[in-house]
């Protein structure tokens, strides 16, 4: 029994962890992020010459990358385009590293020749110029062609340089307009509010005036009938007096 509740306790850890994981996995920050990662120790080793470790951590930058796209297209697509870009462009400055190198060390490290024995007799001296003038024509190409790399590395992190700028700065200008838009909205709100508040305003007004209107009506009706009211009874009292001085006539003296 106590196996058997151990084993299951083990089975409910290992599923727990398989599904924070996975739900990393599945988190389009979390692939980006590892891709960056990776991208800027390939970057690190590339700058310390060593070629073969950089270019496979700028692979796998790349599938990190290419995995993003396939199951999150939607998410920051920009930003990803810009790193992607920047990713193969470091796999083949690398690749062309690495041909340059195994070239220059090719080139550097001919096939061994066997030298002519040495004369034994003391007239002999010492090679001149025109046998050690080859390796000395050797050694400035091979600077040359060092020189030419640098210089062609150093062209190639200032462009790097340039896009980087490029993209802080269209992020501070995506949040500039962001914070634009936010001030904006937060105006347009506040004037909706107001025209509410005076639309709400005029509906009282009117009503208001509705309601005197009504009431003036009302007032107006009223006046009307206690006019009728005084007319009936200054007519019922002239009717009064005509019967009684008809009567105070016909009555005996």
């Amino acid at each position: 029994m106590r196996r058997g509740g151990a084993a299951l306790l083990a089975l409910v850890l290992f599923l727990g962890a398989t599904d924070v994981l996975v739900g990393q996995q599945d988190d389009p920050s979390e692939i980006f992020l590892k891709a960056y990662l990776s991208a800027q120790q390939g970057e690190k080793l590339e700058h310390e010459n060593r070629f073969n470790t950089a270019l496979a951590k700028y692979r796998f930058a790349g599938s990190l990358i290419a995995q993003l796209r396939r199951s999150h297209p939607g998410w920051q697509p920009a930003i990803v385009e810009y790193r992607g870009r920047k990713i193969s462009e470091g796999i083949l400055r690398t690749e062309e590293r690495m041909t340059k190198q195994n070239a220059l060390s090719a080139s550097a490290n001919p096939l061994p020749e066997v030298a002519p024995s040495l004369p034994e007799s003391a007239d002999w001296s010492e090679p001149g110029p025109d046998v050690v003038a080859p390796q000395s024509d050797g050694t400035v190409t091979q600077e040359s062609r060092d020189a030419a790399i640098n210089e062609a590395t150093k062209k190639l992190r200032a462009k790097a340089d340039q896009l980087q700028t490029a993209l802080d700065k269209a992020h501070s200008d995506l949040e500039s307009a962001q914070k634009e838009k936010e001030t904006v909205n937060t105006r347009l709100d506040e004037t909706n509010s107001k025209l509410e508040k005076a639309q709400d305003d005029l509906d009282k007004a009117r009503k208001s005036e509705r309601q005197a209107r009504d009431q003036l009506v009302q007032t107006q009706e009223s006046l009307r009938a206690i006019q009728a009211s005084q007319e009936n009874s200054a007519r019922e009292e002239q009717q009064l007096r005509s019967l009684s001085t008809s009567a105070m006539k016909h009555s005996p003296n």
